[in-house]
């Protein structure tokens, strides 16, 4: 699952910090997307429902989110 693709490393910190006190485990990573960027992630789900799932209970706490395949 996916929270957003960042350039500024201070939006995605700070939306990673809430997560983090929310619950909820991330991850960042690279994106070399029209410059330097950082994509936020839950960990990997086995399956797509399981992931639209974590996805309903992100959004119950007020997060917003997609399901997306790693590339």
């Amino acid at each position: 699952m996916q929270f957003g693709v960042f350039s500024d490393p201070k939006n995605l910190e700070n939306l990673q910090s809430k997560l983090k006190q929310a619950g909820f485990e991330t991850a960042t990573e690279s994106v070399d997307a029209a410059g330097q960027k950082l994509r936020l992630r839950t960990r990997t789900y086995a399956t797509r429902n399981e992931a639209a799932a974590a996805l309903q209970k992100l959004q119950a706490a007020g997060f917003s989110g997609i399901v997306a395949t790693k590339s």
